[in-house]
Formats: C-alpha cells, structure tokens, sequence
C-alpha cells in the first residue's frame, strides 16, 4: 500500500517539471527518494531516480543527472525492468551531450539504449525521443551537423506523427525545433534557424504561456542568431526577455549566467561598454556562487569582462580577466573556451604591441584548432585576422593581406 501511494506521487515530479518549476521537481524527488529508500523497493527507487536525474540537467548539473541516472540504471538491469532501461539509457544519452561533453560515453549510452528499444520493440514516442538525443550527440560533440539535422528532422517528424497523444508531445515538437535551429544557425542558415526559434516559441505560448524556461531558451537562441545577423536591436531585446524569463525562474544558474553573457556582447556590440561591463560582472557573479556552473562556464564570463575591458583599452584589466578565464580552466580544459581566452589574450599583447607574446597565444590556439573539436575549425578566419594584426603591427602590410583575403573568403555568407 505504501508503494502505490508513493507511485502516485512520484508522477508529481513531472507535473512540476512541465510547468517549469525545475528546482521544485528536483527538491520534491530529492524527498521522495528518501521515503523509496527506506521502503527499500528498488523498482520504486530507479523510477523516483529517473525523475532526480531529468530534474538535475533541468538545472544544469550534469553530474547529479549521470549519478542518479547511472544508479537507476543499475536497479533497472538487476529487476529487468526493460523500458525503464531503455528510458535512462536515452537520458543518459542527452546528459552525455549537454553537461558532461562525453562524446565516447554518449554513443555508447545512445547504443545500450538503442539495443534496449529493439528489445522491447519501443514505440514511436522513444524512438523519436532516442533520435533527438543522438542529434544532440551529432551537434554539440562531433560538430556533424549534417547528421544532426537529420536526426533532429527525423525526430520533429515521429513527435508531429504523435501530435495528438496530448500536449506533452506538443512540448517535444517546440523541443526539436530548438535543436533543429540550432543546427541550422551552426550550418549558417540564420534565416530558417530563426523561423524554427520562432515555431517552437509559438508552440510553446499556446500551451504553457509567455514566461515557461522552455522560452526562455528559445528566446536566448533566437537572440544569438539576430546578433550573429548584426540586428542588435531585436537581440537586445530578445535577449532581455530571456533574462527576465530566467532570473523570475532560478532555476538553472548556467542559463542565467549566459543571458548575462549573451547581453554583454550584444552591449559591446553596440558600443554601450558601461552596460556591457555590468552584464559581464554579473554574468560572473552568478556563475562563480553554484557549483553546478562548469569551469568552461565560468571561464566564459572571465573571457567576456575581458573583450569588454579590451575594448575600453584596459589592457592591463583585460590581461588579467583573461589570464582568470585560464586559471578556472586549470583543472578541467576545454578546448572550445580555451581557444576564445588565448585569442582574447593575445589580442591585447597585439594592441600592447607585445607582439612575440601575442604570437604565442595564436599560434597555441592554431594547435587547438587543428587537434580539437571540429566545430572550432569555423575559427579560422578570426585567427587568421590576429596573425594579420601582428604583421601590420610590425609594418608587414605585404604579408597581412593575403591572409586577410584568405579570412574573407572562408567567412560563411550570412551571419
């Protein structure tokens, strides 16, 4: 009798979860873990796990997800519970490649859960769940964005073939035109990653209303594209309505911290420095007081003081928020943050004429780019302009256009 009630109950930790109450679906699994443990029904204890560890990368630490999803993982197996394996294995998938930028690990998760559908014969809704998390694999860890367009489109279209099971699969419809979008926007389609922004913003208006998080990452993805297209305007003010959506939810310190982040750059993209500086101050405030929050994160926002400070010609402050950005990489690197801290770093030994350095710097991130992530690859051109700017800074203009007609003509067309 105490498992079914318990059962009952834990159906709650979604309920809250889809109405954007993050942090409350996470404390109220928290709480009712403790009840299934000390029941000591273990089938009980992997369910109100699953629930834990979706409510975990909702909140963006990916650590606490892969815990809790890997013990439930292991209760599944023990019990034979199939579906339920299947179901962690697919999350685990998506923790792999949103929080932990496991690449080896998310495949092999995407496999074992791959394995555990043909087993059950699983129906469309998890198989078109399983497809958006390999194209999430597909984009952020191996940069194969023809291959996550793909999977991202053939995962829109089993979640509209399942439109009327109920507005939940509505909800994953939004969820696929965020993802295809962002496909799009990386492969330089700014104009259909917009429309997709947008679709999925609609969607989501009509059934969870105006200020849902699910908005507010769409909000931040459509600001992201509306600068990289030079509109500041409608950046700033997506961006804002962004912020607001996050800052009234608290719910995820990293997206907090990065609508901060996005704000600053679209400020110094509009020559406002003040304001960009204070964006970037806060951005770094909220991302050092959660320790959810990655070193790569942080170090983000130590990189965004610094392009401000560069640009107000505090060189010296500028040096030193970029060299923190190194520090909290220390014990955790990352390629994509530490490519965007040297470049910056040697963009100010560049305008402090310390040129020997500055070419240490490029040609460091040159190494990371060629060994890294293929995705940094779409670097080049920003790289090839710092080696320009050390050739005319030493008065070799003969030497500095050819590279910088080379930039230009790897630069995409839009964007």
């Amino acid at each position: 009798a105490e498992v079914a009630e318990l059962s009952q109950q834990v159906a709650e930790i979604r309920v809250r979860e889809l109405a954007g109450g993050y942090k409350e679906s996470r404390d109220l699994a928290l709480a009712l873990l403790e009840r299934a443990r000390a029941l000591a029904y273990e089938p009980l204890v992997a369910e109100v796990l699953l629930g834990l560890g979706r409510a975990h990368l909702l909140v963006g630490d990916g650590e606490a997800a892969r815990a809790a999803l890997t013990e439930a993982s292991d209760l599944a197996e023990r019990h034979g519970l199939d579906t339920l394996a299947a179901d962690l294995a697919s999350l685990l998938t998506k923790v792999a490649a949103l929080s932990l930028g496991d690449g080896a690990l998310g495949h092999e998760w995407a496999r074992q859960a791959g394995r555990k559908l043909a087993r059950i014969d699983g129906d469309p809704w998890r198989q078109a769940e399983l497809l958006s998390n390999r194209g999430l694999l597909a984009y952020h860890l191996d940069a194969d964005y023809p291959q996550a367009r793909t999977l991202h489109e053939q995962a829109l279209q089993g979640r509209q073939e399942l439109q009327q099971a109920g507005s939940e699969t509505r909800i994953l419809i939004a969820e696929s035109y965020l993802n295809r979008g962002n496909v799009l926007a990386a492969m330089n389609d700014i104009t259909s990653s917009i429309a997709d922004y947008q679709e999925g913003r609609r969607i989501l208006g009509e059934l969870l209303g105006p200020e849902h998080p699910r908005i507010g990452a769409l909000l931040f993805s459509e600001a992201t594209e509306h600068r990289s297209r030079g509109d500041h305007e409608l950046a700033l003010a997506r961006a804002t309505d962004a912020l607001a959506i996050y800052r009234a939810s608290a719910a995820n310190s990293a997206a907090l911290a990065g609508a901060y982040h996005l704000l600053a750059m679209i400020h110094r993209d509009r020559e406002d420095l003040e304001a960009a500086l204070q964006h970037a101050q806060n951005a770094l405030a909220v991302a050092e007081t959660d320790e959810a929050v990655s070193p790569g994160e942080v170090a983000n926002m130590h990189h965004a003081i610094g392009a401000v400070r560069l640009d107000r010609k505090e060189h010296e402050l500028a040096l030193a928020a970029f060299n923190d950005g190194l520090a909290a990489l220390a014990a955790s690197p990352d390629p994509a943050f530490e490519v965007a801290l040297r470049f910056g770093r040697g963009e100010v030994y560049v305008e402090m004429r310390r040129f020997d350095m500055a070419r240490v710097d490029f040609t460091a991130v040159d190494r990371l780019i060629s060994a890294g992530n293929p995705a940094l690859a779409a670097h080049r051109p920003t790289l090839a302009k710092g080696f320009a700017r050390i050739h005319l800074g030493q008065s070799e203009p003969a030497l500095a256009v050819p590279v910088l007609e080379d930039a230009l003509a790897a630069l995409p067309a839009e964007g």
